[in-house]
């Protein structure tokens, strides 16, 4: 949901009469919001049953979009994102939480990122394609109207959706939080910088590629295969993510992925102008690569850790946001300063910085 506006920059940029540049506040806002006020929310709420909380939470997703519908200008825009990731955030990140009860293997968690995965594999190209032809409004009136339908599907049917009891299980991590381990909590803390600094790479770029493409000479016409091609690479990129997080010290994995992305950063600056099946290949590795990223930091977190484990899904959601709000801001910032073509650099310098803290950290499986 927060990439949603990448595939219809032109058509928000033309409707609301401002620069494409300049959009990807709405990322930053949307991120930003959603890693903060998913644990706020959910730690002030954490004595309230999930039902209505679930409920609540579609609820405000499906008016900030219907209020998306209606902004007149990019500032009523900004509020309406900033309400829709409120509602999101406490969601997924209530949701995340029934998850990590379950999470016990990769194969388990990929399943869980492969939800994540396919709603950027159908999502984004099926917005962008629409943004083709719809005005930008219809496609936050069309999310209002689905979210709707799921609302009442699921106030229906929750009784036998909710797994666990959320009251139980965070007595059981408040007790857990109560094991103070300071060699736990650096590993934690280094792989949640990396989660942020992997997202900010990744959005740093993504957040402007429709601009990025149009520059370095692909019309906007080829822009929903693109979109498409990023979805497939996330889809393969979980399966392969959550694939290798079972096996024997899945950190070496964590490091080849990110090697791997920072490699595929460096073509995308290099090559990419050399014609469109290279930068669609390139597109696709860019993408696999950081969502392979996502099950192992969280299997690493499991396995490194034992006070984190039940948290472990929401603390890298929240991680992944603040990643994503700081990369479309220094995108931003970047591109008041440079050309657009060299935007691949703000990423190649997040995942240097990535690769120098994993290093530094040590990262060892507890025995």
């Amino acid at each position: 949901m927060a990439m949603l506006t990448v595939g219809i920059t032109s058509n928000l940029a033309n409707g609301l009469g401002v620069p494409s540049r300049s959009l990807g506040i709405l990322i930053s806002v949307y991120t930003l919001t959603f890693a903060i006020s998913g644990p706020i929310i959910n730690t002030v709420l954490n004595k309230v049953h999930d039902q209505p909380v679930i409920i609540t939470s579609f609820i405000i997703f499906t008016l900030g979009n219907l209020l998306a519908f209606f902004s007149k200008n990019l500032s009523m825009l900004v509020v309406s994102r900033l309400v829709t990731a409120i509602g999101a955030a406490t969601l997924v990140v209530r949701l995340l939480n029934q998850a990590a009860i379950i999470t016990h293997s990769g194969s388990i968690l990929t399943t869980v990122y492969m939800g994540f995965s396919l709603a950027n594999a159908i999502g984004l190209p099926l917005s962008t394609f629409a943004g083709e032809y719809l005005n930008w409004r219809y496609i936050f009136l069309i999310i209002s109207v689905l979210s709707a339908i799921v609302t009442i599907i699921f106030g229906i049917d929750s009784d036998k959706l909710i797994l666990t009891d959320n009251i139980a299980v965070t007595k059981k991590n408040n007790q857990a939080l109560g094991q103070e381990n300071t060699d736990e909590s650096l590993k934690f803390i280094s792989i949640i910088i990396i989660t942020m600094l992997v997202l900010a790479a990744n959005a740093s770029f993504i957040a402007y590629l429709s601009p990025f493409s149009n520059k370095i000479g692909y019309s906007n016409r080829y822009l929903t295969i693109s979109m498409l091609i990023l979805g497939i690479g996330s889809l393969v990129g979980s399966k392969i993510g959550g694939s290798l997080g079972d096996k024997k010290k899945p950190q070496i994995f964590y490091q080849m992925a990110l090697i791997l992305f920072l490699g595929s950063a460096i073509l995308m600056l290099c090559v990419a102008r050399v014609n469109l099946i290279i930068f669609w290949i390139i597109l696709f590795l860019w993408n696999a690569t950081q969502w392979i990223t996502g099950p192992l930091g969280v299997m690493l977190i499991t396995k490194l850790t034992n006070k984190y484990r039940n948290t472990a899904l929401s603390f890298n959601t929240t991680a992944q946001n603040l990643g994503a709000s700081l990369g479309s801001f220094a995108g931003q910032m970047f591109l008041n300063t440079a050309a657009i073509q060299y935007l691949p650099i703000v990423s190649i310098l997040f995942l240097g910085i990535a690769l120098i803290i994993l290093n530094a950290s040590k990262l060892k499986l507890n025995q």
